[in-house]
């Protein structure tokens, strides 16, 4: 199944335990799912961020170059268990 922003409720407030062991990856991820769904842009797309998540590679972001990450399969479905629909 292909997940699409509009398969997540909103990102309300601090972010669930995802059980990834830090809070800083999970509030990242949670991050990076309520922009796709604010700018209704596809998981594919690559957005650029300000700040270098590299240590979050290769598990829970791909790396796009130039701070520019999309969530992979593995914190899709977190994601998904936390803020589906």
């Amino acid at each position: 199944m292909k997940l699409g922003p509009l398969d997540f409720n909103r990102v309300i407030g601090v972010p669930v335990r995802l059980g990834i062991g830090s809070k800083e990856k999970e509030e990242f991820l949670a991050h990076v799912l309520s922009r796709h769904s604010k700018e209704n842009q596809p998981f594919e797309t690559p957005l650029q961020y300000y700040h270098d998540h590299s240590n979050m590679v290769p598990k829970w972001l791909n790396d796009h170059g130039n701070y520019q990450y999309t969530l992979t399969e593995a914190s899709l479905g977190l994601l998904f268990e936390a803020y589906g629909k």
